[in-house]
């Protein structure tokens, strides 16, 4: 943009023009007063990644390096994948890494959210040996249902989509 555009119709980025652009959901998680931890899948491996916080043009905006995991070698392995089966009226869950291998962890957090009924509700759960959640959901009849997974470790997992 150029420099005689008007402050409220812009934000001014540290690190110069966007290579890629995505919105994030909300599910900051306040960790001790006035601190937050969030978790996101990046598009892309390595550093150079940039937050930016807003409440919109005209409003107030802050920008801060996102700091990387260091573990390059596992990232490139890719995101694992959420698995769901109808048990009833219920959704069971699995979580498998990128290749294919059931995720043995102590406990992951999962997010539910239903857009268009504005619905969303967060677990941690356990999952077992072969990487199935141990508790049973009953999800809104409103679809899609998307189902996101934070693991321990900062582990990503692809969004699932129930959308039947």
């Amino acid at each position: 943009m150029s420099d005689k555009t008007w402050p409220m119709t812009r934000v001014q980025l540290r690190g110069g023009e966007p290579r890629r652009i995505a919105v994030l959901d909300r599910s900051f998680r306040e960790t001790s007063p006035g601190g937050f931890t969030g978790t996101a899948l990046l598009p892309a491996v390595g550093t150079g990644w940039e937050l930016v916080l807003t409440t919109g043009l005209g409003g107030q905006t802050v920008c801060f390096d996102v700091p990387t995991r260091a573990e390059v070698a596992a990232a490139d392995k890719g995101p694992g994948l959420i698995l769901a089966e109808r048990d009833g009226g219920a959704v069971r869950l699995a979580l498998v890494g990128p290749d294919g291998v059931p995720s043995r962890m102590t406990s992951v957090r999962l997010i539910f959210s239903a857009p268009q009924a504005n619905w969303r509700r967060s677990a941690v759960v356990r999952t077992d040996a072969d990487g199935r959640v141990t508790s049973l959901f009953r999800l809104p009849d409103t679809r899609p249902v998307i189902v996101t997974a934070v693991a321990d470790g900062g582990r990503a997992f692809l969004p699932l989509a129930l959308e039947d």
